[in-house]
């Protein structure tokens, strides 16, 4: 069978290739089992994402030979998946509701087909109908969400990628706006931060056109606008902006957002630059206008917002991304991005053991002399710094000759050179660049 996480031939359990372990033991029903053929083309892989209406997986394109996601229509509450894994629903008094959130699972393919030529925004390759389900499929992003970020980097970004994310967001919402259309769930969790350091705007599941009549009530507590609580609520882009200023509040203070609902009975939640140092008076009142409970006295376009963001905000920050360049050696002419706050590992095998587990390599250097896990790398943006730790037997050299303490942390600025083993195997410089 083909590994479910790198589909390279994998006869036994354990893939040779990537290290992954399938057990078909492990998997449930609710699933589609991995080496399933999708619409005469998608090879089905492992899950990777799993909720109350849909599921996620890993799958690989056979006629691009590329990697894709797939998500697929599964309210799980309301149906059971068949051997043929063709869905039913439990009773047949909840068909309605669930041809109904099929057509709006279509929808948002739909809404996201329009939005191709944003590159803020995740890129919706297909979409079509099987086994009485819907399935979109969309570009393979490798990195994390950015509520799982927040927690890997202690419950707060830096001023510095805050900005970043309320840049980037802003003009993806303004992109998405011109189509006609509200995301309407703007959140840590809907916002995507790839290994490389793009940030895109995610799941579209709750979006709308801005014409609808009527819109579903949609709450998340801290995010949704008063409006969002009630069905003849006036949404526009308001809406989003609010939910995206909340957004900017909590990745830099650290600090919850009080739910709409209580802001109404008792408004006591902190001006931003009170909790958030960091943060100007200027900035901060931006985002309190953002986030004013009448829609009327928020911003009513996504220019208009960021425009006074700039505004406020005089030394507008360019992210910075470390780059590790191998100068001599094996890998001599290769070279590696880290974006801030990113580990970068470096061995001579992609998959290693390390302490019984297995391990994960970003960067390999194919010498014998190198340790399967060699060393890791981490960059450090704001004070542009470079973290070295070496785990080898054979070594890592600074550039004089002198040999990194196993397991200590090194701190180095740009321009400086590391050594793997010796000159002859790998010598790597570190270096940054600024990136809009």
């Amino acid at each position: 069978m083909l590994c479910p996480n790198c589909f390279e031939e994998n006869i036994t359990g354990k893939c040779p290739n990537c290290g992954y372990t399938y057990d078909p033991a492990t998997t449930n029903d609710d699933v589609i089992q991995p080496g399933v053929l999708l619409n005469n083309r998608y090879r089905v892989g492992k899950c990777i994402g799993q909720g109350g209406f849909g599921v996620t997986y890993l799958a690989k394109d056979t006629f691009k030979d590329v990697l894709c996601c797939i998500k697929e229509y599964y309210p799980n509450q309301i149906v059971d998946r068949l051997n043929n894994n063709y869905l039913t629903v439990h009773d047949e008094s909840m068909r309605g509701k669930f041809e109904n959130g099929k057509r709006c699972f279509i929808d948002e393919a739909k809404v996201l087909f329009k939005l191709q030529s944003c590159p803020l925004v995740v890129t919706v390759t297909d979409f079509f109908s099987e086994f009485n389900s819907a399935y979109i499929v969309m570009d393979y992003l490798d990195g994390m969400n950015l509520k799982r970020a927040l927690n890997k980097f202690g419950g707060v970004l830096s001023y510095n990628n805050s900005l970043q994310v309320l840049y980037k967001i802003s003009n993806a919402l303004i992109e998405v706006h011109n189509a006609g259309i509200l995301h309407r769930d703007i959140s840590p969790e809907n916002i995507f931060i790839t290994k490389d350091g793009k940030i895109i705007l995610i799941d579209f599941g709750a979006a709308r056109n801005r014409d609808s009549e009527r819109m579903s009530v949609l709450i998340k507590p801290g995010y949704a606008p008063p409006e969002q609580y009630k069905y003849d609520g006036k949404q526009g882009p308001w809406t989003d902006i609010y939910a995206l200023a909340s957004t900017f509040y909590y990745i830099v203070s650290g600090k919850h957002i009080t739910p709409a609902r209580e802001r109404l009975i008792e408004d006591n939640m902190p001006p931003l630059s009170d909790v958030a140092p960091s943060v100007s008076k200027e900035l901060s009142d931006v985002i309190e206008k953002a986030m004013m409970l009448d829609y009327k006295s928020r911003y009513q376009s996504v220019y208009e917002f960021l425009s006074d963001v700039q505004n406020a905000v005089t030394d507008i920050p360019k992210n910075k991304t470390g780059i590790i360049k191998f100068v001599f050696g094996i890998n001599s002419g290769e070279q590696a991005t880290i974006s801030d706050g990113q580990t970068i590992k470096i061995g001579r095998v992609p998959n290693p053991i390390v302490n019984g587990r297995q391990s994960h390599n970003d960067k390999v250097v194919k010498s014998g002399n190198v340790s399967g896990r060699h060393c890791i790398i981490r960059y450090i943006a704001s004070s542009n710094e470079f973290i070295v730790v070496d785990y080898s037997s054979n070594g890592t050299y600074f550039q004089n000759g002198t040999r990194l303490c196993y397991g200590m942390e090194y701190k180095m600025k740009p321009g400086d050179i590391i050594v793997l083993v010796n000159p002859d195997c790998c010598v790597i410089e570190l270096d940054v660049k600024e990136v809009q």
